[in-house]
Formats: structure tokens, C-alpha cells, sequence
């Protein structure tokens, strides 16, 4: 497949011997190579929802597919069941090394997620565009998301002081960058008198 190589290439490769080869591919790669698969084996082919569509940004990578799912989502959540809508090529690429055994690689994806602290994997279904998205983000667990942006769930006492004396140095700095004359006129506006020029 030439899909995952372009997926997988800018993850993270650590140096990692076994023996004295070299191994390039970390449980993340094989999770989302397993995504990409997933995604095949589980596309509704025969309807006209659409086709195959894999969207990676920087720190996401997000799947979507044809058809709905043929379990409840919890199910999925819990593993151990699989009803793949193409069973033989399912076995197919089974065959030549893409895909674990049936209802383990979701597990597998949400282990891989959690063990890099990663938030938890999003499955949705969306019956009304009769598609399926997986979306799988690379975002510390601690933050959440609101609209585009990220912040911390939590923030330590030290970092919160450690802004507050960046801050106070900025200010510092400004106010020596500023002349006299805007002081003096600051300071004549903010005890109430009209500067006359």
C-alpha cells in the first residue's frame, strides 16, 4: 500500500534496533496504517455516500468512509466483536500483513492512543450522510478543545507566575520605550486637566 508510508512519514521514528536491524515503525504507525485499514474493510462500496477519504493534519488524522456502522458504537468501544462489511478483503489484506485479527485493531488503536496520553480516538456515525469518521488526534489528554483552539485543562501555580513575570517585564520594557512627552501627556489626561499645545 502507498497510502501509509505517505500517512506514517512525518510521525516520529526513533532510533530502535532489534538485533541489527533497524525498526522503523512505532505502535502509532501500526495504529494508523490499522485505521487506514479499518477503513477499507469497513466502507459501504455499493452506496452513494461518497468514497474513501483520509484528511492528515499536523496533529490529526481523520477517516471517513462509506456506509454506517453494522455494531453500536459501544461495542466497538469494547472490542472483541467485528462484522466486516467486505470479509474477504478483510482476509485479503489480512494475507499480506495490513489489518490484526477481527474486533482486536480498534483496541489497538485506543491502547496505542492512551499509552501516548494522547486524547481518546473519535468514532461518529452520521446516519444522515451515511458515513462513518474516525478521528484521531495527537493532542495531550490535559487540553481540550474549544472551536480551533487548545488550552490547558490545568495550569500549575509556577507556570501562572511565570506568565505573570513575563507580562510584567513587557510592560516594563514599554514603558521605557515610550518618550516623555506621551507620559507627561498620559499623566496630564489621567488627573483630568486639558493639555494645551
Amino acid at each position: 500500500m502507498k497510502v501509509t508510508p505517505k500517512l506514517t512519514e512525518d510521525l516520529k521514528k526513533p532510533f530502535k534496533l532489534e538485533g541489527i536491524q533497524r525498526i522503523d515503525e512505532t505502535p502509532v504507525h501500526k495504529a494508523v496504517r490499522e485505521a487506514f485499514v479499518n477503513q477499507i474493510i469497513h466502507a459501504d462500496y455499493l452506496s452513494n455516500a461518497g468514497t474513501l477519504k483520509v484528511i492528515k493534519r499536523s496533529n490529526e488524522f481523520e477517516f471517513t468512509n462509506p456506509g454506517i456502522l453494522k455494531l453500536p458504537i459501544e461495542d466497538i468501544y469494547r472490542g472483541g466483536n467485528s462484522k466486516s462489511r467486505n470479509p474477504r478483503m478483510q482476509t485479503m489484506l489480512r494475507m499480506v500483513g495490513f489489518g490484526d485479527n477481527a474486533g482486536s485493531g480498534f483496541l489497538a488503536i485506543l491502547a496505542t492512543w492512551k499509552n501516548a496520553g494522547w486524547m481518546e480516538p473519535m468514532l461518529k456515525e452520521d446516519t444522515r450522510l451515511n458515513q462513518v469518521t474516525l478521528i484521531l488526534k495527537m493532542v495531550p489528554e490535559s487540553q481540550e478543545i474549544q472551536g480551533d483552539y487548545l488550552f490547558e485543562g490545568t495550569q500549575s501555580a509556577e507556570k501562572s507566575a511565570e506568565s505573570a513575570e513575563k507580562s510584567a517585564d513587557k510592560t516594563a520594557e514599554l514603558k521605557e520605550k515610550l518618550s516623555e512627552r506621551p507620559l507627561w501627556l498620559a499623566h496630564v489626561v489621567s488627573v483630568g486637566l486639558r493639555p494645551e499645545f
